[in-house]
């Protein structure tokens, strides 16, 4: 169980720096040479795209088995979409992980625009 938990922190620790570090480092970058409102845009944007990930890959949980036949011809083997080991962690993703780098996301597009309305 404890290897399931550290495997599953480190999945969380690596998406979440992947989906929120690496457009808070855009952001920054864009808000330094070009503004806050372009700045803006891509969090909205960042935010979007986690959302169709977080969508498209529930979808896809959803299609239906894939039914193979067995090498005798008497029984059939079904296969499950993300149901195998590695399904844990997309079902992490879709329901922890997906909505907290939305949520933050959308936190730090929200401290640019609150950032762009102080100034103004």
């Amino acid at each position: 169980m404890r290897d399931v938990l550290l495997a599953l922190a480190a999945t969380a620790a690596m998406e979440l720096a992947v989906l929120v570090g690496l457009p808070a480092l855009l952001m920054w970058i864009v808000n330094r040479f070009l503004g806050r409102k372009p700045a803006i845009a891509i969090g909205f944007i960042a935010a979007a795209f986690v959302l169709y990930l977080i969508i498209d890959t529930y979808w896809a949980c959803k299609a239906p088995p894939i039914f193979l036949p067995s090498p005798d011809g008497e029984s059939e083997a079904a296969t499950f979409p993300c149901d195998a080991p590695a399904g844990a962690f997309i079902y992490f993703f879709i329901w922890i992980i997906g909505p907290i780098a939305v949520a933050l996301l959308l936190a730090l597009t929200l401290f640019h625009y609150l950032k762009l309305r102080r100034y103004q």
